[in-house]
């Protein structure tokens, strides 16, 4: 079966209405805004500093394009609405612009950057699609699988392995209107996942 052409003709298809894609793809990109000051869960005293590892996507989000869930087993990419970078690369830029801006650490280095930062923030996106197999509520789905480890002067050690999923509703049947969704989703999770770094035992 043809590959939806576009976001919008997945509601239209359910309804057996005809679409004409548009000629050329839209870009997008996640923007969750910024994050609010975690300075206070920072340890007393302490400047740590931290390195977030480059972000692995599952392979089946991996590419450019949505992905939508039609239904049980039937998944489809859209080409002409698309991520302006690759999933990997703007979720690992997003990833540590937050743990930096946040203030959780004193400082945040690049991912693969050299010398021995305190903490180490690797996570692997598993879930990124709009899911339509109910195509009068359909949902934004993200999930992000976390590990921080402490290096010690004895090893690293574990310190967080937390799973982070989010289904937020869709408002509109339009690009547009699934960023958004996507966005609450990952400003959320990322909320979470940096109040429960600062929550654990540094």
């Amino acid at each position: 079966m043809k590959r939806l052409a576009a976001f919008v003709l997945i509601a239209l298809a359910a309804c057996g209405c005809s679409f004409t894609p548009p000629p050329t793809p839209h870009y997008y990109m996640l923007n969750p805004g910024k994050p609010a000051s975690m300075k206070a869960l920072r340890p007393a005293g302490e400047s740590a500093t931290a390195s977030v590892s480059f972000v692995d996507v599952a392979a089946p989000f991996a590419s450019d394009g949505f992905v939508y869930r039609i239904s049980d087993g039937k998944w489809e990419t859209d080409a002409y609405n698309q991520f302006v970078v690759s999933p990997a690369d703007m979720m690992t830029s997003i990833l540590r612009n937050w743990t930096r801006d946040s203030g959780l650490y004193g400082d945040v280095a690049m991912p693969g950057a050299g010398g021995k930062q305190d903490y180490l923030i690797d996570c692997d996106l598993t879930e990124l699609y709009g899911d339509f197999q109910n195509p009068t509520q359909p949902e934004a789905v993200m999930t992000i699988e976390a590990q921080v480890f402490h290096n010690t002067k004895d090893g690293r050690v574990l310190l967080l392995r937390k799973t982070f999923t989010e289904r937020q509703p869709v408002a509109a049947r339009t690009p547009e209107a699934l960023i958004t969704a996507w966005n609450d989703a990952l400003r959320i999770e990322l909320n979470q996942l940096l109040r429960a770094i600062g929550s654990s035992d540094h």
